[in-house]
């Protein structure tokens, strides 16, 4: 089930969290959310990241919530279809 989400936030941290060598790399951004400071990491490809994504960043994000990952197996996940930054 996919559920639409917008994130609007602070970048704390971004890390690779499946690596392919080219530029589908799957990255986390941890953000933390302007609306109640909880925090959340979002899932983006490679190709939606620059360099000018820093922590202290402030972030917006159009993306779904599933619960499910690429091979359809149960996994709780938010990800990124558009990073404004």
């Amino acid at each position: 089930m996919e559920n639409k989400v917008i994130i609007q936030g602070e970048v704390i941290e971004v890390s690779m969290l499946k690596e392919t060598g080219r530029m589908l790399d799957i990255f986390g951004v941890k953000i933390r959310k302007a609306e109640d400071g909880s925090e959340v990491t979002v899932e983006c490809e490679a190709s939606e990241l620059d360099k000018r994504l820093l922590p202290g960043t402030k972030i917006a994000v159009l993306g779904y919530h599933t619960d499910k990952d690429e091979d359809g197996k149960p996994a709780d996940r938010i990800v990124a279809k558009t990073l404004n930054y």
